[in-house]
């Protein structure tokens, strides 16, 4: 069954160590998985259509967070680019008692300043990479 994510929440870790939801300053939430690509082809003697075995490697997963520029957010995630074993916390359906959790620890890559246009909001992004990751419920 299809779920909105309108009640999606996302916390991290402030640059003081505290569990920070940053929920309300977030429109978009896109994780990631990319496993690197290994060739473990092996010789194949006498095959016609010889065909090429690749296995997956390291996996790198990441979370990509775009949001409505605000100075509080602009604070927030300014502090905390470029810190490494920050705790973070998604529940993608919202944090009721029973729903998913995802949570674990990450790098926080970049943060973005604010992008503006004429005709637009101003936005802002920020780059997440995934060091440990637990499935679970709230």
């Amino acid at each position: 069954m299809a779920k909105k994510g309108i009640g999606a929440s996302f916390k991290i870790d402030s640059s003081l160590g505290v569990l920070t939801d940053v929920s309300t300053y977030l429109d978009g939430i896109s994780g990631s998985s990319q496993p690197d690509e290994l060739d473990g082809t092996t010789f194949q003697p006498n095959v016609a259509a010889p065909v090429k075995n690749i296995i997956a490697g390291l996996r790198t997963r990441g979370y990509s967070l775009t949001g409505k520029h605000s100075a509080a957010a602009l604070t927030f995630f300014a502090a905390i680019e470029g810190l490494n074993d920050l705790h973070y916390e998604y529940g993608p359906e919202g944090t009721t008692v029973g729903l998913p959790k995802i949570s674990g620890l990450c790098n926080c890559l970049s943060a973005a300043p604010p992008s503006a246009s004429i005709a637009g909001i101003i936005t802002f992004g920020v780059e997440l990479r995934v060091t440990t990751q637990v499935v679970g419920t709230y």
